[in-house]
């Protein structure tokens, strides 16, 4: 009776497996080199911008400080 349920079985599990193939299983990485990429060239444009904003800044403020010690002379005089 075994024997008869085995060769079921086989012929079963051999049809379904022609039928439908075997179980793949493929994962995805999770993060890809491309993302990494990516990622750093962001990281890239806010370095770069909040250093030129800041470089900006500075210059603005020493502007400002040298035009105040020049009225400041002026007003002295």
């Amino acid at each position: 009776m075994e024997d008869n349920w085995k060769g079921t079985r086989e012929a079963l599990t051999s049809t379904c497996q022609e039928v439908l193939g075997r179980k793949k299983y493929h994962h995805k990485e999770w993060i890809s080199i491309e993302i990494l990429t990516k990622i750093q060239e962001k990281k890239n444009k806010r370095i770069a911008t909040a250093f030129s904003a800041s470089v900006g800044l500075n210059m603005r403020k020493g502007r400002s400080k040298i035009q105040h010690n020049q009225t400041w002379w002026r007003i002295s005089r």
